[in-house]
Formats: structure tokens, sequence, C-alpha cells
């Protein structure tokens, strides 16, 4: 092979080299920074629009002061949740950070992914009796702290790191099925992932699929201290809250790589509906017409 074919042939390898090296670097610029593009327009605007939370003394309850789809209601009461989840861990020097799909949201959206119907936080194992001890001090008549010590018929999910939950106790999740008697606490839902640390620099998750028999098998998820500590901040319903310091990295060991970028046809999409979610009456069937602004 001749002098001249072999240069040849090694700039084709070159170029072809750089051409590989600026479609990778094109598509994690868009997946990370224009993956809302083509998302669902947001079902009216964010709670901020609506009402305010400055602290937990004026947290209005707008559920009923607002003409939107049924869900958006719902995440009108859960933004609510969230702000005074955050605004008594605050207060109180508890850590936390937005997790699962709600930073997702923040990271992508600003707020909710579009059928979203709860919330997602995340605590230090080490910090969470101090949680419970402020919540059950300062939380509004209107939400309760779900444990397996104060619901009798709440289980957390085995190998998870679910421990706990808040509960809106005038709304309910009409599409899993329950006699009133056996969950009467089944409201709009803020789920408190409680994470222990490994003592080697790191935050374990038990809960690694919706699988029971995939999660024996996979084991945690694991994230290093310095990837959630010391926090950043993103906005989320027209609030600041905490997140992971490294929140892209979190994201990309829940989601994969592509987490910015929204499936066009996501199984979540076609199975959830307004009639999923009762924001005005309780699973007791119970409806108020006044609710207060706590």
């Amino acid at each position: 092979m001749g002098r001249a074919v072999r240069v040849r042939l090694r700039r084709v390898l070159y170029g072809l080299t750089l051409f590989t090296v600026v479609v990778y670097i094109s598509a994690k610029w868009r997946d990370d920074f224009a993956g809302s593009e083509g998302r669902d327009e947001r079902q009216g605007f964010v709670y901020t629009h609506y009402g305010k939370c400055f602290n937990l003394s004026h947290c209005e309850d707008n559920r009923l002061k607002v003409d939107v789809p049924e869900i958006r209601k719902a995440q009108l009461v859960l933004t609510r949740m969230l702000r005074v989840f955050a605004l008594i861990c605050e207060e109180h020097f508890v850590r936390y950070v937005l997790y699962r799909g709600t930073l997702l949201g923040a990271a992508r959206d600003t707020g909710f992914n579009t059928f979203d119907d709860d919330i997602d936080v995340a605590v230090p194992k080490r910090d969470f009796a101090l949680l419970v001890d402020a919540l059950q001090r300062h939380l509004p008549d209107d939400i309760m702290l779900q444990t397996e010590e104060t619901d009798p018929n709440y289980s957390a999910p085995a190998l998870s790191c679910m421990t706990a939950a808040l509960r809106d106790t005038r709304s309910c999740y009409t599409s899993i099925p329950c006699e009133d008697s056996e969950c009467p606490y089944n409201g709009l839902r803020l789920k408190i992932h409680v994470l222990p640390s490994s003592g080697s620099g790191y935050f374990l998750d038990m809960y690694s699929s919706e699988s029971y028999l995939w999660r024996y098998i996979m084991g945690p998820l694991w994230f290093k201290h310095g990837d959630i500590f010391p926090v950043a901040r993103l906005r989320f319903e027209g609030f600041m809250f905490d997140v992971p310091r490294n929140w892209k990295q979190v994201l990309r060991t829940l989601y994969g790589m592509s987490f910015m970028r929204v499936p066009p046809k996501s199984p979540l999409r076609r199975t959830m509906a307004g009639s999923i979610v009762n924001s005005t009456h309780n699973c007791m069937g119970k409806w108020s017409s006044s609710y207060m602004e706590v």
C-alpha cells in the first residue's frame, strides 16, 4: 500500500472519529439542556400564580379556587404539601432533596411531569428521627404523617427506603381499590425516601426497581455523599427547593443518559387520567366546602 493511500485512510479515520465525537456531544447537550422541547403544554399555571405560601401560617389551599383539570388540581395540592414539608425541614435543620420523578420534573419542566400525581423527596436516615418529631408538631391539620406507627394499615414496600409519607386528608386516589375502612388515609401523597449511609461515602436506595424480585437481584442504588450534599437549588412550581448537588448524575443513575428527553408515548400518559384522583373528596367519601387557609 502506497504512502499516499495510507495518508488518505488516516485522514478518513480522523474525520470519522471527529464526526462521532461531535454527534455524541450534540446529543448529550440536547438531552441535558433541551429536554423540555416537545412536552405537553402545562395544564394551568404554577402554584404561585394561584396562591402564596410564605410560611406555615400563610400557606393557601387553593383547590376550590381554580378551574383546571383534576390532575392539575391535584398537583397544586401536592405543591402546597411539598412547600409545607420544605418549610418545616428548613426551620428544624433537616436535610432533604427532591428525588426521583419530582427531581426529574424540576430539572426538565421546572414543575410536575405532565401526569405525575405524587411527590418524591429523600432524607438521610440520620435526620429521620428529627424530621418525624418536627412533622408531628408542626404539620397543619389537613396533612398527616403516615408511618407504620401512625397508620396500622400502612406497610412500607419490601426492600425499599419509602419509610414514610405525608397524606392529604381531603383527597383520594380513586384508582387504588380498597375498602374505606382499610385505607382511610389514601389521599394525595408525598413519599419520603429515607436513605441509609453505607459508612464508606455512599447513600443507598434499595428501591432499584418496581419489581420486588428485580430489586432483590439488582441490589441497591448507590449515590456518593458528594453528589447529594451540599445541596443545589432548582425551581419547582414557582418555588425554589433543595436538590442533590450533582442532580444530573443522580438522574442518570435513576433514568439513564437520556433522562432529559420526554418519551413520545410513555405508559404513564396512556394509563393516567384525572378520574384516578379526587382532589375534593377523601377516601371516606367526605367533602368540605370550606377549606381554610392555614
